[in-house]
């Protein structure tokens, strides 16, 4: 599987997050981890909620 360069946008806040996970994974001995492995893992996530769940999560996620 190849995967594909894109441009998302994040705030601030959201690249901390990101960032602060990376961070933990690569104390915890995973260096080899990205932005990008982190974005993929809150995707797979996705899969284990509702469709209602994921309706109201992007909703609350929406940049106003």
């Amino acid at each position: 599987m190849k995967a594909r360069p894109v441009s998302i946008s994040f705030t601030d806040s959201n690249l901390e997050a990101i960032d602060t996970h990376l961070r933990n994974e690569i104390m915890s001995g995973n260096a080899r981890v990205n932005r990008s492995d982190i974005v993929r893992a809150a995707i797979l996530s996705l899969e284990n909620l509702s469709s209602d769940e994921i309706s109201k999560l992007i909703a609350s996620a929406k940049l106003q």
